[in-house]
């Protein structure tokens, strides 16, 4: 299995979603990964907030996505 990493970390999951979504429009397979009840509460400020996660083997590929969208 091939090790997964936070690309980045969003104090809601909307943020982190919005995000997840750019990188799967670029065929970067991504993910949310956080503790609000699995969406339940997605518009509260989470204590560690919401990670975006790809596979460490994306990180070039996703770091070049997120700097041409800032």
């Amino acid at each position: 299995m091939e090790r997964q990493i936070a690309i980045r970390t969003f104090p809601t999951r909307t943020e982190a979603e919005l995000v997840r979504g750019l990188l799967e429009s670029a065929g970067i397979p991504a993910w949310v990964s956080t503790d609000d009840a699995g969406g339940l509460y997605p518009s509260f400020d989470l204590a560690d907030g919401a990670r975006v996660m790809i596979r460490e083997s994306d990180q070039e590929a996703a770091a070049n996505v997120l700097a041409t969208s800032d």
